[in-house]
């Protein structure tokens, strides 16, 4: 700049001279350049006032003065002057864009920022500020194109802003995906690779920080891992993920009785509002790129606000710890996955209405499972389980087989998860009550209502039958839900869920109504 005015005095002419030959030579341009460049605008202003030509140089001078005071209208006012008297400064739209910005006048910055760029000044700043200004008007297609473009610019001229660039451009990929109801595979697939970018740029910076935390946080939001990949698929990164959660519920009929059971029964003896607290973790080792080792655990308590016996004897808590193995190989010239799980998990329960939670039983389990893509992008699970059951009332000893079959379809932005499961139980002691199930279940993962709130319908149905009671012969259960969901803040997730269910049996006590409204709310560290 300093050189452009020495430049300026040389080309001014004898006219603009002839203005200031009167003055003393300390009021002359080059000494209200040398207050500027101290600091002392307000003297400069001074100077500046008994100036009239060049007008277009001294209405410049006034408003970058005028800028640095905070007076920004004033500022604005006198640039603007300056470029109706075409005065050629280079950084007078860049100065006249930033004063408009700083004044919420953003569209008049974005057209004072595109010249700035014709005048091919701080160009890669520039075209920040414009991309900058179109996201936070919405304009998502001229930002995207604006941030993309700055990385087209010399690395000299980029470098201060490009890492920049490349996190918000990330923030408008997420901002898509969240409006158009897309789900972990689209966060997956843009919006982490973006961030990862903008990271590589300087991991030092003051920025990488935020970047990282802004990782962190979607990482654990969609439960997603990304920096590195086995069999093309994502690990765990951070290898740790824990949650707890609290959940407030009220079930209409707790002990799913019949009509005919109910007569007699207050509606307290009926009907009960509940609070659980639980808590998930998992650590995953990786030994090599194609076994993984996953340890985890999962508790549960539940309580009852109830001082009624028929009610509390159902509080409960529960312990899950369980080992999971990973092999992970191809199918169909697709990733995919063989699982091995050892779960141990013990159950406590208030069944003698004592007021006191005690071991009702213990379960060793063993699942096998394959993770594959029968067609691209839609994986399918097919699993055997086998459990051991050991019972304090010895009545309750059981064992129990089954095959599972799960699929995800992805359609547009919805998700469709399907899922069966075929049972068998058997008692020890009790062989009346074995019986096999019929599970089947769908759910629809729809996109966004609008930006409110995520909605999941679902519907089962499940058909037990008692190979050992001709008597009871078989019941259906039906069951169809809501559950609505969303971020609560940071690192929290509020759930809302209403599920209505319905047996229907030979025998009449197997017939019963049930409603229950629970609200969950996640937190995720």
């Amino acid at each position: 700049m300093k050189y452009l005015v020495l430049f300026i005095f040389v080309t001014l002419g004898q006219g603009a001279f002839a203005q200031t030959r009167a003055l003393p030579v300390k009021e002359n341009l080059a000494t209200i350049y040398g207050r500027y460049e101290k600091g002392e605008y307000e003297k400069a202003l001074e100077m500046l006032e008994k100036l009239q030509k060049p007008p277009g140089l001294v209405a410049y001078w006034k408003g970058l003065c005028h800028l640095r005071l905070n007076n920004f209208e004033a500022g604005i006012d006198q640039l603007k002057k300056a470029i109706a008297f075409e005065h050629e400064a280079s950084d007078l739209y860049y100065e006249y864009g930033q004063a408009l910005y700083t004044s919420l006048k953003q569209k008049e910055a974005r057209l004072a920022f595109k010249k700035s760029i014709e005048k091919k000044y701080k160009m890669a700043v520039s075209m920040y500020y414009i991309a900058h200004i179109s996201q936070e008007l919405g304009d998502y297609k001229t930002a995207a194109s604006f941030y993309n473009a700055i990385e087209k610019l010399p690395l000299e001229e980029k470098k201060d802003v490009v890492q920049a660039a490349r996190a918000r451009l990330a923030e408008i990929y997420l901002e898509q995906i969240k409006k158009q109801g897309g789900g972990s595979a689209a966060i997956e697939e843009y919006v982490l690779p973006q961030y990862r970018k903008a990271l590589d740029w300087d991991k030092e910076s003051l920025l990488a920080k935020e970047i990282k935390e802004k990782i962190e946080e979607i990482e654990k939001r969609y439960d997603l891992v990304l920096f590195q990949l086995r069999n093309g698929r994502p690990t765990a990164r951070p290898p740790y993920f824990l949650k707890t959660n609290v959940k407030y519920g009220h079930n209409d009929n707790v002990n799913a009785l019949d009509e005919e059971s109910k007569k007699g029964l207050s509606n307290d003896q009926l009907a009960a509002s509940s609070i659980s607290y639980g808590a998930f973790g998992r650590y995953t080792f990786y030994p090599n790129a194609t076994y993984s080792v996953t340890p985890q655990f999962n508790f549960g308590y539940t309580k009852y606000l109830s001082e009624e016996k028929e009610i509390y004897q159902n509080n409960n808590y529960f312990f899950t710890g369980s080992l999971q193995t990973s092999f992970e190989h191809k199918y169909n010239q697709a990733p995919a996955t063989a699982y091995l799980d050892i779960d141990y998990t013990y159950n406590a329960n208030d069944r003698d209405q004592n007021q006191k939670i005690e071991k009702a039983d213990d379960t060793l389990a063993f699942t096998l499972s394959e993770q594959v893509q029968i067609w691209t992008g839609n994986p399918s699970i097919f699993r055997l389980k086998y459990g051991q059951t050991t019972a304090v009332e010895e009545a309750n000893n059981r064992s129990a087989m089954g095959a599972v079959f799960e699929q995800m379809i992805l359609i547009g932005n919805s998700i469709f998860y399907l899922y069966s499961s075929y049972d068998a139980f058997r008692y020890r002691e009790e062989e009346s009550a074995n019986h096999d199930a019929l599970t089947v279940r769908a759910d629809a993962l729809l996109p966004a209502f609008f930006g409110l709130f995520n909605p999941n319908f679902y519907y089962s149905q499940t058909r037990s039958k008692y190979t050992e009671d001709a008597q009871r012969d078989a019941t259906l259960l039906k069951t169809f839900g809501v559950n609505l969901n969303r971020p609560a803040g940071k690192n929290l997730f509020l759930y809302l869920d209403v599920a209505f269910s319905g047996q229907s049996g030979v025998r009449e006590a197997d017939n019963f109504q049930q409603q229950v409204v629970t609200v969950n709310l996640d937190y995720i560290f």
